[in-house]
């Protein structure tokens, strides 16, 4: 095919009084982007700015091709000229530099069905008009401004925005840069655009450049603005003042810059905007989350347990990061698990999932991955006593089994150092020292992180169970028999804040009372009625091996 198309200049910022016609012969294997390389070539405009081409002739239609939006499914201006079902008659709009809005109307005059490869050539040409008409102007030549690369002349304020834009490829502006489920400046129009300015948004934030950025930023926390939203509203800021710069031929106003932001933290606070935003991403991040807990306890599904904890770590901490995380003059504020879960209703149950992320990289044999996701685990979320110790244990353990003994032994010291005679960091140390063969360090260990007096508490189950076995190891019955008998005054101490109507139709009601994450040692309640088990054993249920601990603290870490 081999297209004769006219266009003519109806819109933009500097309209010119007489008419500006071209008319282009150009082959159907031509693209959008080489009908536009010559449009712009014969006005002699540079090619600095983003376009579209409005398929039905109506301006920035959702029926547009658009420049540098080939990914994500939108159309493109790449889309070749000959799909595009082009016939006599057709008219639709060309528009060039969204902020001086160059319009074009475009008629199809001729379609020739020929093949074969055609030079694209201006057989018409009527009229010109100038792209900046003002370059020149004494007052833009003043010594001192600065003069970008589209020749206008901004003033030194401009240097950073500049720069950022001229070393745009050092930035990250992957796709996977902004979490897939938020709708970011320029999500229909420009996408890249939109990453753009968030990006140079957070190099002012990162950089306190200016200042008066940052500042508003932690506001706009304060307010209760997730922080990518808070991010959103400075961008749109920035978006103003580049408005006034280009739109206006301006030069750059810290001040007026100083004022769109002011505003931005004095507009009233939105909250259902912000949990609109998030309803998508809680159901995306709670779907992910219960397709591991399938997984994790799935006979031969190891490497399946692990993968899908990958593929929803990055999601959740995003959102833990950007709505349960505050930037303050005092550095960060993080949550605990519980606390964000309580927060969102327990829409998505954080806590049991991640506190089960060890058992998916140790039953795999993925411990390098281990290493670095449950280190990133404790770093995201604040932590109660007590509460990390599977993801600190499960460090350690990773590091043993990756052959590091002497980074394993500096791990359990640096716990120990940092909470003396902890009996979590107790029973995982000494259960590495005894898999070493090094039973006399594990002795050591076990007596110093024992509690004096030896009280019938939940939080020293564990040990007391780990102490039984190192002491039957060693022949010793005697105190074997006493941890044993620890470990059952602890069952029935917990066993008795439970009535029969907890276990009614064969499954546990939680609530009040009792904490739901605690072994329920379902088998050995007197007068209960008989508790028929599911086939799938979950993490947090009781082993059915009758020891009384989870089933991921038992049986589930050597599965």
């Amino acid at each position: 095919m081999i297209y004769t198309i006219k266009s003519e200049l109806v819109g933009g910022m500097h309209m010119p009084e007489q008419e500006v016609i071209r008319t282009i012969r150009i082959g159907g294997s031509a693209s959008l982007d080489d009908l536009c390389e010559v449009m712009l070539r014969s006005l002699d405009f540079d090619r600095d700015h983003m376009y579209q081409f409005c398929m039905d002739n109506n301006a920035h239609s959702r029926n547009a091709f658009i420049s540098g939006s080939d990914r994500g499914g939108k159309a493109s201006t790449k889309e070749k000229l000959y799909k595009l079902g082009l016939k006599t008659g057709k008219k639709f709009l060309f528009i060039y530099d969204f902020g001086d809005e160059w319009m074009f109307q475009m008629e199809v005059l001729e379609v020739e069905n020929k093949s074969g490869n055609i030079r694209t050539e201006v057989v018409e040409s009527i009229g010109a008009a100038e792209q900046y008409p003002d370059w020149e102007d004494e007052e833009n030549n003043a010594p001192g401004k600065k003069k970008s690369r589209s020749g206008r002349q901004y003033g030194p304020g401009v240097d950073v925005l500049e720069g950022l834009l001229k070393d745009e490829d050092e930035l990250d502006f992957s796709e996977e840069y902004f979490d897939e489920d938020y709708e970011v400046i320029g999500e229909e129009s420009n996408p890249r655009l939109g990453r753009l300015v968030l990006r140079i948004t957070e190099h002012q934030i990162e950089t306190k450049s200016p200042a008066f950025v940052e500042k508003a930023y932690i506001e706009l926390q304060k307010k209760g603005y997730i922080r990518k939203l808070a991010k959103v509203k400075l961008a749109m800021a920035l978006l103003n003042e580049i408005f006034e710069i280009l739109k206006y031929n301006k030069p750059h106003s810290e001040e007026r810059y100083r004022l769109f932001v002011e505003e931005a933290v004095l507009e009233e606070f939105d909250e259902d905007s912000v949990n609109d935003l998030e309803t998508g991403r809680e159901r995306t991040i709670s779907d992910l989350l219960y397709e591991f807990e399938e997984l994790i306890m799935e006979e031969n599904a190891s490497d399946e347990a692990a993968d899908a904890f990958l593929k929803v770590w990055p999601k959740l901490k995003a959102y833990i990061d950007d709505n349960y995380t505050r930037e303050t003059e005092d550095g960060l504020q993080r949550l605990t698990l519980g606390q964000i879960d309580e927060r969102t209703d327990y829409r998505m149950d954080i806590y049991n999932s991640v506190t089960d992320a060890d058992m998916a990289f140790l039953n795999a044999g993925r411990y390098e991955e281990g290493v670095r996701v449950l280190g990133e685990i404790l770093q995201t979320f604040a932590w109660e006593k007590d509460e990390d110790a599977s993801i600190r244990g499960g460090i350690g353990e990773c590091l043993e089994r990756l052959g590091k003994t002497e980074e394993a032994d500096k791990w359990f010291h640096n716990w120990l150092s940092e909470r003396p005679k902890d009996p979590h960091c107790g029973n995982y140390y000494v259960q590495v020292l005894m898999d070493r063969g090094n039973q006399e360090k594990a002795g050591q260990i076990l007596e110093d992180c024992l509690p004096d007096g030896l009280p019938a508490e939940e939080r020293y189950e564990d040990i007391y169970i780990r102490a039984e076995a190192y002491y039957s190891a060693k022949g010793d019955q005697v105190k074997a028999k006493v941890f044993t008998g620890l470990s059952e005054k602890i069952k029935e101490l917990y066993l008795g804040e439970y009535s029969e109507g907890d276990f009614e139709g064969g499954e546990i009601r939680f609530g009040g009372i009792f904490d739901p994450e605690h072994p329920s040692y379902i088998g050995n309640l007197k007068h209960a009625p008989t508790v028929v088990n599911a086939a799938k054993i979950y993490p947090n249920d009781p082993c059915p091996c009758g020891s009384g601990k989870k089933y991921k603290k038992c049986c589930g870490k050597n599965k």
